[in-house]
């Protein structure tokens, strides 16, 4: 069927799905651990979207990025990767600004998936308002985030049955930034995390107390960073003590040592520091919120802030998403906005032969300022809708009509009505 999901069990049990796997790109194909080829693959998105009372997918990514998502950790990144798989299978055919129904629809009663109706590229599409896009969260950033707070929860020791499964058969007794990546043990959600440990490094550290908990060479427990990394491994042997060691038993075995490198006598510095304020206390594992503060909790948004690349903010985008604006209004002036409608203009670039001039007044070559609302007839009808309102303020120019819809000199049931009768003669026309 074009534009259905098949696991890999299907495939190999059906001879005519395997022949259209090879002669139709829009068949894809999931392969999962044993364990799991049993679940039809409708289980994925019936799961995500029934079982949890989901309506939308904005639904989905506003849950994903609140705490204690309810799903246990391996479940929660089957789902997630199985997620993130699609959306880049389909983002590599230029199906991606369709995804936003991919799940309602795809599994459901094989809508297949039309890139020519791509208007808007998926990356802009999963932005916030105010940066140009549509508020949507990027499956890949989504995914990242709780990947970081799984890894997060086994870093500071959250009493669990998870973590302790997680220690006391992957990391054994070692740490986790020892767990080397062609590890045999664990399955491909453990590769993931170990994949993400640098990242998670740059978020993580430790705030020393006792020091049993926190790693000499591989925790940042002081000013100069991760150890390993600045001094690697020739600096750990000058040092005389193990990197695997922990910061407490480097502060009971170690005297004060004089080096003829520097970089080595600050980090002797750096343990007479921890000598001094030595507690009974247990280490306390931080993690790094917004505006470089460390905090003793994971923050998920604060953490999708800094993962993210933020993109220029949107000129005049209070204009297109108001409070109370009529979301199919509002969503037909964000394409008018980012003049991805086809206007003549455009459509004489895709085909010569076509008569680029204005619908309504046939004089003119129609662009998207000329359509709103400088045309002849746009014009009279902007005119009988707003004039009376804005008086002095007219105007039919677009960029001006819409710093209007948020000018402070206006009252706020003016701005309304004039950005409300403004998405709605756009729709209208």
């Amino acid at each position: 069927m074009r534009g259905r999901i098949y696991f890999r069990h299907e495939i190999d049990r059906n001879p005519e799905v395997s022949e259209a796997g090879t002669i139709n790109a829009c068949v894809t194909m999931v392969t999962m651990d044993e364990p799991v080829r049993t679940f039809p693959i409708t289980w994925l998105a019936d799961y995500v979207m029934e079982d949890e009372g989901f309506s939308s997918r904005e639904d989905i990514n506003d849950l994903l990025m609140k705490e204690g998502f309810p799903l246990e950790p391996d479940l929660f990144m089957l789902t997630e990767i199985a997620r993130k798989g699609i959306i880049e299978v389909t983002s590599s055919r230029d199906y991606s600004p369709e995804y936003a129904l991919f799940l309602n629809l795809t599994f459901r009663d094989g809508s297949a998936l039309n890139s020519r109706k791509v208007k808007v590229a998926w990356s802009e599409v999963c932005s916030p308002k105010q940066e140009g896009g549509l508020g949507l969260r990027s499956i890949a950033e989504a995914n990242k985030v709780c990947v970081l707070k799984l890894i997060w929860r086994i870093l500071s020791a959250r009493r669990s049955l998870w973590v302790e499964l997680v220690k006391k058969y992957l990391i054994r007794r070692g740490s986790f930034w020892l767990v080397k990546e062609n590890t045999t043990c664990g399955s491909w959600i453990w590769k993931i995390f170990l994949k993400y440990r640098d990242t998670a490094k740059s978020f993580y550290r430790v705030e020393v107390r006792n020091g049993e908990a926190s790693s000499f060479g591989f925790d940042r427990w002081s000013e100069m960073g991760c150890l390993y990394d600045r001094l690697g491994a020739r600096g750990c042997i000058d040092l005389g003590s193990p990197m695997t060691a922990t910061v407490g038993e480097v502060m009971a075995g170690a005297r004060r040592r004089k080096y003829r490198v520097a970089i080595l006598n600050q980090v002797e510095n750096e343990i007479v520091k921890q000598k001094l304020i030595r507690s009974n206390e247990t280490d306390v594992a931080l993690w790094n919120g917004k505006h470089d503060h460390y905090r003793k909790e994971f923050h998920t948004k604060e953490t999708w802030l800094q993962i993210r690349t933020a993109k220029p903010l949107m000129e005049n985008y209070n204009g297109i998403w108001f409070k109370h604006s009529t979301p199919k209004y509002s969503l037909i002036t964000w394409l008018v906005q980012k003049n991805r409608v086809a206007t003549g203009d455009k459509l004489i670039k895709w085909n010569p032969q076509v008569t680029p001039n204005c619908i309504l007044c046939q004089h003119t070559l129609e662009t998207r300022d000329h359509l709103f609302f400088m045309c002849p007839y746009s014009f009279q009808v902007w005119t009988k809708l707003a004039k009376g309102i804005l008086h002095a303020s007219f105007t039919a120019n677009w960029t001006e009509t819409l710093k209007l819809i948020h000018d402070n000199r206006l009252s706020k049931t003016k701005c309304f009505i004039v950005g409300y009768i403004f998405q709605n003669a756009i729709h209208s026309l």
